[in-house]
């Protein structure tokens, strides 16, 4: 990733105009019916539930998955798997995608029982200075490189420049530039992964922390990465396109949308 990104950097692909980005979607198994039971003596879930809705309670609902595919507690892995090739994406151009968009596209939900999150989805962003981007679930991306013979599977970014791309994953790292694919290849691997001995996360934390180094990962492309699965649920569940705009932090001209985005919480929890 960090090579990737210093050939960004020094324009080795040119001019990067847009970018693809797909993640996994977190489909497919049986979506359980909640049906209501006592909850077991010495679990608080009043206090599990926090400021989300206080529902009958379940099994299922406070399962790792339970909460990861409700509605009341996540979007989903359209943010929780997003964030990691969105955080690529917004390391390799954050200066293309820190302003204003407008985000549309399509998904499908669980539907028929506890689950009701986006478990798979299209969506296309377009910023004000032209940059486009395709944020897409794994089982879209699969079905589009299938066309043509391409193999595309669990998450990756993918940079367009004038002279040519650079795609990364966890597991893998590609170019259409001959010197580029090579260098991207031949990096260390361990196992299935790539991986650098001298720049392991753990340590970079640690230097961090203790003023070394400067963030790797600072907040706000944090939040960059987030809000754009949160503009892409919302640009879903309301079925158009939506404007946002992040310095005013809200979408322009729709009360509903923003109400997707800033929950109300349940009293007496707060922020």
């Amino acid at each position: 990733m960090q090579l990737a990104h210093d050939m960004i950097a020094d324009g080795l692909i040119g001019d990067v105009t847009s970018a693809y980005v797909w993640a996994p979607g977190g489909g497919g198994g049986v979506n359980p019916v909640c049906n209501e039971v006592p909850v077991p003596d010495g679990f608080d879930f009043e206090r599990w539930s926090g400021p989300a809705p206080l529902r009958p309670y379940c099994p299922e609902r406070v399962t790792n998955v339970g909460s990861w595919y409700t509605n009341d507690y996540s979007i989903g892995f359209l943010g929780g798997w997003g964030a990691h090739p969105l955080d690529i994406l917004v390391w390799g151009v954050k200066d293309k995608i820190s302003g204003d968009y407008s985000c549309e596209g399509t998904g499908q939900a669980w539907t028929g029982g506890l689950y009701n999150n986006i478990m798979s989805w299209d969506l296309n962003l377009k910023y004000k200075n032209g940059f486009l981007v395709n944020f897409v679930s794994e089982d879209v991306a699969s079905a589009e490189a299938a066309k043509t013979g391409e193999s595309r599977s669990g998450d990756g970014t993918t940079f367009f420049g004038s002279k040519g791309w650079i795609s990364v994953s966890r597991s893998s790292a590609s170019s259409n530039i001959p010197e580029l694919h090579e260098k991207l290849n031949n990096f260390p691997k361990s196992g299935a992964y790539i991986q650098s001995e001298t720049n392991l996360m753990g340590q970079a934390f640690i230097d961090v922390i203790k003023g070394k180094i400067k963030e790797l990962c600072p907040l706000d492309e944090a939040i960059i990465s987030d809000t754009i699965s949160h503009m892409g649920n919302i640009a879903i569940r309301t079925g158009r396109k939506i404007e946002w705009n992040p310095a005013k932090g809200e979408v322009t001209g729709d009360p509903e949308a923003n109400k997707l985005f800033v929950r109300e919480l349940r009293s007496p929890y707060t922020v």
